[in-house]
């Protein structure tokens, strides 16, 4: 016999903010049809990006160039940034402004995404993803962690 959860059980629906193009989507199709594009995946929904401000573009090159090059000189990992795509179990597909996977963890990086979560991720925080940057995208790695 199954038991049903009790109703302060059931697990919330949450929409992912921004502006999703696309819902019921698989992740094979998100992959295909999607992920070339500047879109995120997040529990069957296709998520557009914003566009990238001159700002957050210079901040993000210059966090990637000082844990490169700390990186390159101790040999601990490797660096990725976005587009990168993080395949973080069925729930999501995002992509960090930058990665830092080590050493242990560097069989779980194929050619195209990060299968599960990075060491360390750092994500430039704009007005208009705020939300989404300090709300969704932390609660998600939470969970995975």
């Amino acid at each position: 016999m199954v038991e049903k959860p009790l109703e302060h059980e059931q697990e919330e629906i949450v929409i992912p903010t921004g502006e999703i193009v696309a819902e019921n989507v698989s992740e094979e199709v998100y992959m295909a049809q999607y992920d070339a594009d500047f879109h995120e995946y997040v529990r069957g929904y296709v998520i557009k990006m914003s566009p990238v401000h001159d700002t957050h573009d210079e901040l993000t090159r210059y966090f990637a160039f000082l844990l490169g090059y700390f990186l390159d000189y101790t040999q601990i990992g490797r660096i990725k940034q976005a587009p990168f795509v993080m395949r973080l179990e069925d729930i999501s597909r995002r992509e960090p402004d930058v990665m830092v996977i080590l050493n242990d963890n560097l069989p779980n990086l194929k050619p195209t995404f990060m299968d599960g979560p990075a060491d360390s991720c750092i994500e430039v925080v704009s007005p208009e993803t705020t939300a989404r940057d300090r709300g969704e995208n932390f609660k998600n790695l939470k969970k995975v962690a």
